[in-house]
């Protein structure tokens, strides 16, 4: 009884930790979409216009989240692959890994 429950709850963790990436990666696919309208000067057309100075702050508080949000996945990253050193057939979405890895050229 105590073994299938431990396997259970393993199959929940895997389940939550595999959220966590992936909420990560949507968060991440936010913020480049910020930052190309940003950089476009999508914004000035709005109803709602930004200043030049107003549109250099929101780019800057997009580029600091990018950078946090790279820092958090590579901690998660790490420490989700920790916990799980011991699990057999545990993968992350595979098409994450090529992602996390191909992140180099956005110049973060």
């Amino acid at each position: 009884m105590a073994v299938r429950r431990l396997e259970e709850e393993k199959r929940i963790l895997v389940r939550e930790m595999n959220h966590h990436w992936k909420s990560l990666l949507a968060y991440e696919d936010t913020l480049k979409k910020l930052s190309y309208l940003s950089s476009s000067g999508s914004f000035k057309s709005w109803s709602c216009p930004l200043t030049d100075e107003g549109l250099k702050g929101l780019q800057s508080i997009i580029l600091r989240q990018q950078k946090q949000v790279k820092q958090v996945k590579l901690q998660v990253r790490e420490r989700h692959l920790h916990a799980l050193s011991g699990a057999e057939n545990i993968n992350f979405d595979p098409a994450s890994d090529d992602e996390f890895y191909s992140d180099s050229d956005d110049g973060l």
